[in-house]
């Protein structure tokens, strides 16, 4: 088992009461420039959850992972890494989750709890991650196999069950009567800038998402996160061939 990660020597030293000497100055300029190049890449977010608080200018408890750890010969790239909150660096180090080949997050079964256990990582559990801007950007299968290996516990959590309902009847959008608009959908209050420019893109009754890109001037990367966390938010609704219609 390779050593640990910086993300838990915190918890070591304070078991055994010894300090940490500091990092030459290479060591902290390579991590400082490592920590910049995952968190631009992944747009200052946690990849997991999107947490992105922000003290004025400086985000709060946003983290670069090394998913190879250093220790164990993991390069200083932004595809060996990923941007996450204090929370989900600390339990991905410890192989409380892991990734697939397809970027879905898999929670561990030897995970358990009750506060915070459904929260941080059932609610998740086989759901994609946040993508970065670029997919030149993406984990590399190679560094997740690594940490599925070395650092994942147990086997993964069967996937959510998929529970069957029946859709209920869609009336056929009508055209506008004798100039007629369509009625707006008001967006909630708590979206942020870029939630709220992919939120106003997406035309009446559903627009796709190149439709999106070209209207919105983002990375397509952008989109497909941001689209994810409006889905999550439960505020837009993704249709069959990339297409998104805006929740009644």
């Amino acid at each position: 088992m390779p050593t640990s990660p910086p993300s838990l020597h915190e918890d070591i030293l304070r078991v055994v009461d010894i300090e940490l000497p500091l990092q030459d100055f290479d060591t902290r300029a390579r991590l400082s420039n490592f920590r910049k190049n995952i968190l631009r890449a992944y747009e200052y977010k946690c990849t997991v959850c999107g947490f992105d608080v922000k003290l004025e200018t400086s985000p709060i408890a946003l983290e670069a992972s090394h998913i190879k750890w250093q220790k164990a010969g993991g390069p200083d790239k932004v595809v060996n890494g990923l941007a996450l909150c204090a929370m989900h660096h600390k339990l991905f180090d410890r192989g409380a989750f892991t990734l697939s080949k397809r970027l879905e997050i898999l929670v561990s079964d030897e995970a358990h709890g009750t506060k915070g256990f459904k929260e941080w990582l059932m609610d998740f559990h086989t759901q994609k991650i946040n993508f970065p801007q670029r997919q030149s950007y993406y984990p590399e299968e190679e560094f997740i196999a690594w940490h599925v290996k070395e650092v994942f516990k147990g086997d993964y959590r069967e996937q959510k069950p998929v529970v069957e309902k029946r859709p209920a009847e869609r009336v056929p959008a009508q055209p506008p009567v004798d100039g007629e608009q369509p009625p707006q959908i008001t967006p909630p209050p708590d979206l942020t800038p870029d939630e709220r420019t992919i939120f106003d893109a997406i035309e009446a009754p559903v627009s796709h998402i190149d439709t999106i890109v070209r209207t919105t001037q983002l990375p397509i990367g952008q989109v497909s996160s941001v689209l994810l966390m409006l889905e999550l938010k439960r505020v837009v609704q993704q249709l069959p061939g990339k297409q998104f219609t805006k929740s009644s």
